[in-house]
């Protein structure tokens, strides 16, 4: 039914069929859309098969039909289709028929009492999954958040299987298609992408694209899965700033390994931008940080926030509000990029920039601590003096004459 939908034009039509004989049941699914040319007949049934149609795009078909027959075939079952190409004006026709034995005097024992197991594992196995053992040392910290990862796939079974095998210990989002999937990107900010290439709307190419030329989500790591092999398609996946480009079939353990080395490399990235933003070197005394392993958009956005905080470090009121207008995003997708970015909140970061002057200011010893706090945004000496000795281990007074010295 999900290809029937799928492939059949606006104002087709779609005809599900239930038959019944003494030991059989048979059932029908048929569309009147463009049809399937007999020379891809038997071939539709292979895992992720793509047929080239002329002035279509390439059609995928996932692993739907190979799954389902196989399913079929445990239950001793048939599935085939027929097909009638379109031709000028008349519309194709293609009928995917299923025939299953009644009853169960067709199943030995042995298939009845591990059906379910078995069932599972011939899903995987047909979807191009390898089943492994589960490996302890890939699972996130328990104690921590949950990462997100959102994935983007418009076959409804490839996308079951992905979610099952990160569900346990990730918090998962679906989308089924490209465009649905960005705007998901964008109002949610994931940790993680993985993401198919061919889908309609809008493919994983795009995707990607922009993705990492949004300041919204240019930080996020983006894995693309698709049958596509050849070396020109993996450069070109590539070059859209994926991340990761694993090819159909894949290996569970390869892609959870491959999550967790991108989750681990951000946190890397993390924490460098952490120590260089509440940390300050009188002989590197610039404020905004260098880091060249992030892409020319995330240090774009970068440098545009802490441009900002500079231009407003003396105002006491400055905060969460004004600096989400003036880089025009709301203030929970603000609050979830700079999360990711700098694994601290809005006020966090906003208040390290304003003490890193601070700290600049007191190397300088031309300002006494009150100048040094008002000058940064603190009208209360003491508080500033308190938050100044937890960001940098000394009260303003010790830290000047540490400098001094």
């Amino acid at each position: 039914l999900t290809n029937a939908v799928k492939f059949t034009p606006e104002n087709g039509r779609v005809w599900l069929q239930v038959a019944e004989t003494d030991k059989t049941v048979v059932i029908t699914v048929t569309d009147n859309g463009r049809g399937i040319a007999p020379e891809y007949i038997d071939r539709i049934f292979t895992n992720f098969f793509q047929v080239a149609d002329h002035g279509h795009q390439n059609t995928g078909y996932g692993i739907g039909l190979a799954l389902a027959r196989n399913i079929v075939t445990l239950h001793h079952g048939t599935l085939r289709a027929e097909s009638e190409t379109a031709d000028g004006n008349a519309d194709g026709r293609t009928s995917f028929v299923v025939t299953l034995l009644k009853r169960r005097d067709h199943f030995d024992v042995s298939q009845l009492e591990q059906g379910k197991a078995t069932g599972s594992a011939t899903a995987k196995q047909a979807a191009g999954v390898t089943p492994h053992t589960p490996v302890s040392d890939l699972l996130p910290d328990p104690a921590r958040t949950r990462p997100g990862i959102l994935i983007i796939e418009d076959n409804p079974e490839l996308r079951a299987l992905v979610k099952d095998t990160f569900g346990k210990h990730y918090t998962v989002a679906e989308a089924a298609d490209g465009q649905a999937g960005f705007e998901l990107a964008a109002s949610t900010l994931p940790d993680l992408v993985i993401s198919d290439v061919m889908m309609p709307r809008m493919d994983g190419f795009e995707l990607c694209r922009l993705m990492k030329t949004d300041p919204r989500t240019s930080h996020i790591p983006v894995i693309l899965l698709t049958a596509r092999s050849t070396q020109s398609d993996q450069v070109s996946g590539l070059e859209t700033g994926a991340d990761m480009y694993l090819t159909k079939p894949f290996s569970t353990k390869i892609l959870e390994l491959n999550v967790r080395n991108l989750l681990a490399s951000r946190e890397r990235l993390r924490q460098l931008f952490l120590n260089q933003v509440t940390t300050y070197n009188p002989i590197v005394p610039e404020l905004k940080p260098a880091l060249p392993a992030i892409n020319a958009v995330e240090q774009e956005f970068l440098k545009t926030v802490i441009g900002i905080v500079e231009e407003h470090i003396d105002d006491p009121d400055f905060g969460v509000d004004m600096l989400s207008r003036k880089v025009a995003m709301s203030t929970p997708v603000l609050y979830k990029k700079i999360k990711a970015v700098s694994n601290m909140s809005v006020n966090d970061f906003v208040k390290s920039i304003r003490l890193k002057r601070a700290a600049q200011l007191l190397s300088g010893k031309q300002m006494t601590v009150y100048e040094v706090a008002f000058s940064v945004g603190y009208n209360d000496r003491k508080y500033f003096s308190q938050e100044f000795k937890k960001q940098f281990g000394k009260t303003p007074s010790e830290y000047a004459q540490a400098s001094a010295g």
